[in-house]
């Protein structure tokens, strides 16, 4: 088994045992299954995306932050950092101006994240309301600078949309009221975006350095 089968098995295995802790709780480290299930994905991308490896770094150590109660601000802004390395890395794939229909699903996002702030905006946010509104406007800018690139699969864009999914309901159900089965969608969709995001990134490097004739 080569290095890429074999970190991306690891990371598949421990994104599934933590998903299934959470409903057996069966007593698994599920801090560590949590924190593996991405970090495995930072180290596959190493060294050949420094720039997404951090990205994924960085959220892996937000995953283990939010498993604990008292550490949520500091999971939001390592989240807020994951975001911003994103936004950073999507850039380097921008290129022609965007289509009509980009257009349009941007400003969808935008009159999304809109709305979705107005119904967080409530008692419940209480000192966390600035880092919340700092938050949306991350993941935002982070969809958008993904749909505004040029990427030969829709790899990245789903992997970016599938994070805002998960986020949300993470966000509706902590402040808003409980989610049923929240569950069954915020774990799934996150991992399933993150590693899209991931694999999306690598394949379009990989394809940025062969040479023509090679891709």
């Amino acid at each position: 088994m080569n290095r890429r089968a074999l970190l991306l098995t690891v990371s598949i295995a421990a994104s599934g045992a933590y998903w299934a802790a959470g409903y057996s709780r069966a007593p698994f480290p599920a801090v560590v299954l949590k924190g593996l299930a991405v970090s495995a994905l930072a180290v596959l991308a190493w060294p050949e995306s420094a720039v997404l490896a951090g990205g994924l770094a960085f959220s892996s150590l937000g995953d283990v932050l939010l498993e604990f109660p008292g550490l949520f601000a500091a999971g939001l802004a390592s989240f807020f950092v994951t975001h911003l390395i994103y936004i950073f890395l999507f850039r380097r794939f921008w290129r022609e101006r965007p289509a009509k229909g980009k257009w349009v699903a941007m400003a969808a996002i935008v009159l999304y994240s809109g709305a979705f702030l107005r119904i967080l905006d409530g008692p419940p946010l209480g000192s966390l309301r600035l880092p919340v509104y700092f938050y949306v406007a991350a993941i935002t800018l982070m969809v958008l600078s993904a749909i505004r690139a040029t990427w030969t699969t829709r790899m990245v864009v789903s992997g970016a949309l599938l994070f805002l999914i998960s986020d949300s309901v993470l966000g509706f159900d902590r402040f808003v009221w409980r989610v049923p089965f929240r569950n069954l969608v915020v774990w799934p969709t996150y991992y399933v975006g993150q590693l899209a995001l991931a694999l999306g990134v690598l394949r379009e490097a990989r394809m940025r350095s062969s040479p023509p004739g090679h891709q």
